[in-house]
């Protein structure tokens, strides 16, 4: 189990207000972005091997970032690691990572008596074993429901049990562990707020999600790609609320990533979620992008 309170390892690109800078971005390189159309920063580090990912929280916590979403993907037999910093704004926090089921469940018990909630949960393939990486901040917000573990069926049957109480998904991680898809989920009570989840869809069928959701008026919240088989699933959530400009797109390769990235943050779209996953032992990654 890796843990720490409050987290780059040189970087290989670099956006600012008054220069794109170009390069080559590697498996296992770290990507930083500085934002030109705000004052706080945010820099995301993209596919970093374990003992890399602890080393770049170490030293985004040294300059006052913490983790606001991290992400965990096997690719080609290694977990590796995407992440999302953003300016530490005083909130207390918590993440952790490499933790088996009965661990995450501790920690998860543990936080919540000292008055944390978790805001991001990301289960991930280790060796054929179960693994979570967890984001926990300490501040108010409305009631919620978490699980972890659940089949397709179970997190169906979960997702329907908790909308009929009254709740609806904030956070959906897909992944796959021994040939099987598995979930894990962070609810939270909202009856108010339009809502549509969705998951086990193939990349065609994601694509046809999000046209139709989009034509009413719905957004993307957050996506989840993972390998299912002979070809990826998507799991997402779309709400209809007021929403700054947004650019999605899915399957992109590492240098399809960064040949996106450029034009958008030049337009000043910031990076909102990433999810990485494996085809055939490559890295594709889901993200989108809104405009502040």
């Amino acid at each position: 189990m890796h843990q720490y309170k409050h987290a780059s390892v040189g970087a290989d690109v670099v956006f600012t207000r008054r220069r794109l800078v170009a390069a080559g971005l590697a498996v296992g390189a770290t990507a930083s972005f500085t934002p030109a159309w705000a004052d706080s920063q945010w820099e995301a580090s993209v596919l970093l091997p374990a003992g890399e990912y602890q080393a770049a929280v170490n030293q985004m916590v040294s300059r006052g970032f913490r983790p606001a979403h991290i992400n965990v993907a096997n690719i080609g037999g290694e977990p590796r690691f995407s992440a999302i910093f953003t300016e530490t704004d005083g909130r207390a926090w918590e993440a952790r990572h490499d933790l088996t089921s009965a661990a995450y469940q501790t920690a998860f018990d543990r936080f919540l008596k000292q008055g944390y909630r978790p805001v991001r949960v990301c289960g991930y393939d280790k060796g054929g074993e179960i693994r979570y990486a967890a984001v926990w901040e300490k501040v108010r917000g409305p009631a919620f429901e978490a699980r972890h573990n659940m089949t397709s069926a179970q997190y169906q049957k979960t997702f329907n049990d908790l909308v009929a109480r009254g709740y609806q998904p904030r956070q959906l991680s897909g992944f796959n562990v021994g040939g099987q898809s598995l979930f894990a989920a962070i609810f939270e009570a909202d009856r108010a707020t339009p809502f549509s989840a969705m998951h086990d869809l193939n990349s065609r069928g994601y694509q046809a999600a999000f046209n139709q959701m989009n034509a009413k008026g719905y957004v993307l919240r957050q996506v989840s790609g993972y390998a299912g088989g002979p070809a990826p699933r998507f799991a997402a959530i779309w709400t209809k609320t007021p929403t700054p400009p947004q650019e999605a797109r899915h399957n992109l390769t590492l240098a399809g990533l960064q040949a996106t990235m450029a034009p958008l943050l030049a337009k000043g779209y910031r990076l909102a979620d990433l999810s990485a996953y494996d085809v055939s032992g490559q890295a594709r990654f889901a993200a989108f992008w809104l405009k502040d």
